[in-house]
């Protein structure tokens, strides 16, 4: 038995009961073409969405505000911190339930932070020993910090 043979209506076209109006089909039969035709093409001629052919010269250009080429967007030259990622990990090991690593990094308020929910209870200190050991944590100004090898 199909959905809505026992409940005295016709499957899906028709409410329990058979009467009109809710779950058929719109009056006129369908959804066919939308009056007046179908979806031509753009205004402007053409056809996706620049509407026409590429400029001459083999492209679009650079995005605006210059080329993305690397991590630090211009160049893919990486800047380095001064401070060093050692330091930092022996300062979060050691001390980083009081905000000491976020205090040399120059991220003060972080720091207080830091020193006022003890970590984070804990596992903000842990969080940040990780991020530390895998050098992903960055200074004040966005720079990696730098390492010996």
């Amino acid at each position: 038995m199909g959905y809505g043979g026992n409940f005295g209506g016709g499957g899906y076209g028709a409410p329990p009961g058979g009467g009109g109006g809710g779950y058929g089909a719109p009056p006129g039969g369908g959804y066919g073409a939308p009056p007046g035709g179908g979806y031509g093409a753009p205004p402007g001629g053409g056809g996706g969405w620049g509407g026409g052919a590429p400029p001459p010269g083999g492209g679009w250009g650079a995005p605006p505000g210059g080329a993305m080429m690397g991590p630090m967007g211009g160049g893919g030259m990486m800047r380095y911190s001064p401070k060093d990622q050692g330091t930092t990990f022996l300062l979060s090991v050691f001390l980083g339930t009081m905000g000491a690593d976020r205090f040399y990094l120059g991220q003060t308020g972080l720091g207080i932070a830091k020193l006022l929910t003890c970590g984070g209870f804990g596992i903000w200190a842990v969080i940040d020993l990780v991020l530390i050991g895998m050098g992903k944590m960055k200074d004040a100004e966005g720079n990696s910090l730098s390492y010996d090898m």
